[in-house]
């Protein structure tokens, strides 16, 4: 089984230089949830800063391949944060309780793309083609960024992990499926199977195998999101 070093806590910026817990945060609204975790929007008490506070029960852990999946986007989330990657919620710090594991992620005030499309739909409208192409641009430049660069791939690109703030600016928001690539090959090193969304996957993962598909999958979901 693939090993995954596990991240220092604490120490990537903004002045994290002591062990953090729940109670140096306000938890202002909940953002979102899903199966497994739970984002918040959060003010850390000491420095008056918010932050996006993202919640993971221990308990969806125990499994030994969610605990790796778990390393494995804290792992590549402080990469991309350390390279100061304009594509994504950087994340500063993680700690945990008893219960809960968390991340401090950066606060990026916006919509997801479902939301945008569900707004104009319920006004039996479309979104305006030169803000879809801006969009998809963007993606492309955080995708080409992602696969070239970094030698990461997503698999998880759907709607809603995708932000737009009031600038159109766009963050990718979810790396729970995230894996590293192979520098020579870019073939995955995760041998995990995809648990992602059907819909926007690529027909490579649904045929299940796992080491016969690269970044080129998150370019077929991206097309997905645009035409379904």
């Amino acid at each position: 089984m693939e090993q995954i070093p596990l991240n220092p806590n604490n120490n990537i910026s903004h002045n994290f230089n002591y062990a953090l817990s729940l109670k140096d945060f306000d938890l202002i609204e909940k953002l979102g949830s899903g199966a497994h975790a739970s984002i918040f929007k959060a003010k850390h008490k000491q420095t008056g800063k918010i932050y996006a506070l993202k919640e993971i029960k221990q308990s969806d852990l125990d499994r030994k391949d969610k605990e790796i999946d778990f390393i494995r986007e804290t792992s590549i989330l402080y990469d991309l944060s350390k390279q100061n990657c304009p594509y994504i919620n950087k994340l500063y710090a993680d700690f945990q309780d008893e219960n809960y594991k968390f991340l401090v992620l950066e606060y990026f005030d916006g919509k997801t793309l479902e939301q945008l499309q569900s707004n104009y739909f319920s006004q039996n409208k479309y979104i305006p083609e030169n803000l879809v192409i801006h969009i998809l641009t963007k993606l492309l430049e955080a995708l080409k960024y992602l696969h070239d660069t970094c030698k990461i791939i997503n698999r998880n690109i759907k709607p809603d992990n995708i932000m737009i703030d009031r600038d159109n600016n766009i963050k990718i928001i979810n790396f729970c499926l995230a894996a590293y690539l192979e520098n020579q090959n870019d073939i995955l090193v995760s041998k995990k199977s995809f648990k992602g969304p059907v819909r926007f996957v690529a027909p490579e993962i649904l045929l299940y195998n796992p080491r016969n598909y690269d970044y080129k999958i998150d370019i077929f979901s991206l097309a997905l999101l645009f035409i379904v």
